[in-house]
């Protein structure tokens, strides 16, 4: 299917980014990004809405040029949302500028540390395949990572994560939420190998935290790959 673009003509690097369908801003280099997402992923959190207990605030990373974001932010009052590459970063600032979307460019995981991003897989899937690597001595184009916990929320009732493997990691960092909140858990689980994670951490993760239920559903991604957990 054929997609109209714009460019930002005032922006310096104007090919870099460019304004599809009408519809949302989005970068070059995720080259398969918006007809995957429109065409095999429409409905990115709808499984999870008649699970959900409360819609006051939810936290969403790996928001890439903030589709998914988009969707969650039509649900909740509240959306913190994380995405660690700044051209795609850049995206997510220009479709959802409102207050409530509450937006870093960092990585999710279980220590604070810096790491960089991997671009190696951007052949065949574009950005959306990039993934964190630690990055201790800094370097250029490096960011920090956060804990969940961290942000100190008053609520928290959706958990959405979509990091390429790091996914666990993330979760690791949000114990102490988790704990206080019971969120609804909707992650991939796809690439955790490349992190030396297995399945059987996972679902012993959600075991140990009192999630009964943890099963795929079908959704995220080009591949389905999203499970859920409640």
């Amino acid at each position: 299917m054929a997609y109209s673009r714009k460019y930002l003509e005032d922006f310096p690097d104007f090919k870099s980014i460019y304004f599809v369908n009408d519809d949302m801003w989005w970068s070059e280099e995720d080259s398969r990004g918006y007809g995957d997402q429109f065409e095999s992923n429409k409905d990115p959190i709808g499984p999870v809405l008649p699970l959900l207990k409360g819609n006051s605030v939810a936290v969403q990373a790996g928001a890439n040029c903030g589709w998914v974001t988009r969707e969650v932010a039509k649900h909740f009052s509240d959306v913190y949302t994380f995405e660690p590459d700044a051209l795609s970063f850049l995206c997510v600032c220009m479709n959802l500028p409102q207050d409530n979307v509450h937006k870093f460019q960092a990585c999710l995981g279980s220590t604070h540390e810096t790491v960089k991003i991997n671009t190696d897989c951007r052949s065949d899937w574009g950005s959306g395949a990039d993934h964190v690597e630690p990055n201790p001595q800094g370097e250029v184009g490096s960011v920090p990572t956060i804990l969940i916990d961290d942000l100190n929320l008053k609520a928290c009732d959706f958990i959405q994560l979509d990091l390429e493997g790091y996914e666990y990691f993330a979760l690791e960092g949000a114990k102490n939420t988790i704990t206080k909140f019971k969120p609804v858990l909707q992650i991939e689980v796809a690439h955790h190998a490349r992190y030396g994670v297995s399945l059987e951490q996972i679902k012993d993760f959600m075991k140990q935290y009192g999630y009964e239920n943890f099963r795929p559903i079908g959704v995220g991604g080009v591949g389905g790959n999203d499970w859920i957990a409640y």
